[in-house]
């Protein structure tokens, strides 16, 4: 897997950072269909966290996984993700 082109990376901060309130329910609505582990995943690590964080870490989590979209290497990302968040379950218990 190649890095994500830092190039990438300001663009896609810079539309998400562009997004209207509306916009950014509906691209969450839609993460949540296509990504629900991974939406999952960021709700029970922050629950216990401060709504601004919660939400900051939101943000951020939406961003690169937008990143990710954007990436030219777009092959069997869905199942590195789920390997990703299998790897990490032990380490917020």
């Amino acid at each position: 897997m190649e890095p994500i082109p830092e190039e990438l990376v300001e663009e896609t901060w810079q539309e998400v950072a562009g997004f209207t309130l509306d916009r950014a329910h509906k691209e969450m609505t839609r993460t949540s269909k296509n990504q629900p582990d991974l939406v999952a995943f960021i709700m029970e690590f922050t629950q216990e966290l401060d709504q601004e964080v919660r939400e900051l870490t939101t943000y951020m989590g939406f961003g690169v996984y937008r990143m990710f979209q954007k990436a030219p290497e777009r092959r069997s990302r869905k199942s590195r993700l789920k390997r990703s968040l299998t790897a990490m379950k032990p380490t917020i218990v």
